[in-house]
């Protein structure tokens, strides 16, 4: 009788939940919120919202907890499918707009499984901007008034770094719950960004500034706000996070981007795999023949720099110039 132990595989991480998010939301979050964190978003003591960082401009704290989310999610898709060339992988977006296929290409070193997973969430979170961009005429909230926001790819990039600590965290055995490892380097990933000082009051006198740039025009009720201004990463290049200070901010003396954190992805990471994302084009009637016209049925992940061309011709017709810069 063979008496080796039963290897029972963990339970598949749920998709991240639905956080309320972007530069257009409240509430505000400051050095001083809970930073308790859940999978599901389902604990009353998870908060997220909106700060300023001296360091990375205004953070997105749902952005990055989705994030680090997925990051979870895929990683767990691809430790289960040991790396292996020709594994498929799957998941659905959890705003219901994506849903995909991916396919390793090539085995996966396991010491690069990890960076692989966060690849994958931060490019989901990329496509979920290019897609809800073209929810427009009528703008969607949560579609084109917020899509490419200029804290976005800053803090969906945060947030893939953000899952990667906490995972590494847990492999080291510093935390047995992936929830506490997240609270942990959250609180020590917002220290590093320059948070010390990052009152209700600082992030309202930062958004205070940027409206007279202007980044956006103010509305009520706040989905209705129409956004100027668009961060696409460094030149456009989504891959480079490009993190927009704003002068003036009391206690902000400088910015200097944490050593630790590349502001650059590896792109070698994408060699790994192939990914085709399918948006749900009826998520919004009204706003889906645009989308349908600009996106097609399939949105591989190689065709983003040239989507992200045309949303860049795009918005500098409908906003000016000024459209992809913080300053005035």
């Amino acid at each position: 009788m063979d008496k080796s132990p039963v290897i029972i595989p963990a339970a598949r991480p749920e998709a991240p939940a639905f956080r309320f998010c972007c530069l257009l939301a409240e509430p505000i979050f400051t050095k001083d919120s809970p930073k308790e964190h859940s999978p599901s978003g389902g604990n009353k003591k998870e908060v997220s919202g909106i700060i300023y960082t001296c360091n990375g401009g205004f953070i997105d704290i749902a952005h990055m907890r989705d994030v680090c989310d997925l990051t979870r999610y895929y990683h767990h898709q691809l430790k289960r499918k040991a790396g292996k060339k020709d594994e498929t992988f799957s998941s659905v977006h959890h705003y219901k707009i994506l849903g995909h296929n991916g396919k390793i290409v090539k085995d996966i070193p396991r010491d690069k499984l990890l960076h692989v997973a966060a690849r994958l969430a931060y490019l989901e979170s990329v496509c979920h901007e290019i897609v809800t961009y073209w929810y427009i005429d009528p703008d969607v909230p949560g579609g084109h008034n917020s899509a490419f926001s200029p804290e976005d790819l800053v803090s969906n990039h945060l947030g893939a770094n953000l899952g990667i600590r906490a995972i590494e965290a847990l492999e080291k055995g510093t935390f047995y719950m992936y929830e506490d490892a997240v609270t942990s380097e959250l609180t020590r990933l917002l220290s590093d960004l320059g948070d010390e000082g990052a009152t209700a009051t600082r992030t309202k006198l930062a958004l205070g500034l940027v409206q007279t740039v202007p980044w956006y025009i103010p509305s009520v009720p706040t989905t209705e706000m129409k956004l100027l201004r668009r961060n696409f990463g460094q030149n456009g290049d989504f891959n480079i996070v490009n993190p927009w200070i704003v002068p003036g901010v009391t206690g902000c003396t400088g910015s200097t981007w944490p050593v630790a954190i590349s502001k650059t992805w590896d792109l070698t990471l994408d060699t790994y795999f192939t990914i085709t994302y399918k948006p749900d084009l009826v998520w919004y009637v009204p706003a889906s023949p645009v989308a349908k016209k600009m996106l097609g049925g399939e949105v591989p992940h190689t065709s983003f720099t040239g989507h992200i061309a045309t949303l860049r011709k795009h918005a500098e017709q409908r906003y000016g110039s000024s459209y992809d810069s913080p300053e005035p």
